[in-house]
């Protein structure tokens, strides 16, 4: 299988995932819950030590991080897809005079 095939079949298999209801169920009731309950701990006013605070905006960042991966990986993907077709077309086109 070619490069640019193989890529397409990433982007098409990471295109399916994005648009299906198990992920949109995933990231907006189960990741975004999860980061609401951390939020709301952090504004509580227990008594928390600066690692704690560090951990607890970790584990928001690596979730925002996490629901937003496939989407950056099918820019990712699309833009390696459009110069590998550039430098095809480069390729097969007749060389300048």
């Amino acid at each position: 299988m070619s490069e640019l095939k193989k890529l397409k079949a990433e982007h098409k298999i990471l295109h399916s995932l994005t648009s299906s209801k198990g992920w949109e169920h995933l990231k907006e009731s189960i990741i975004k819950d999860e980061v609401l309950k951390v939020a709301y701990s952090l504004c509580e006013n227990k008594p928390m030590d600066v690692d704690q605070i560090h951990f607890q905006r970790g584990a928001m960042w690596a979730a925002r991080r996490f629901s937003s991966l496939p989407d950056q990986l099918m820019h990712t993907l699309e833009n390696d897809i459009a110069l590998l077709e550039a430098q095809a077309a480069l390729l097969t086109s007749p060389e300048p005079i």
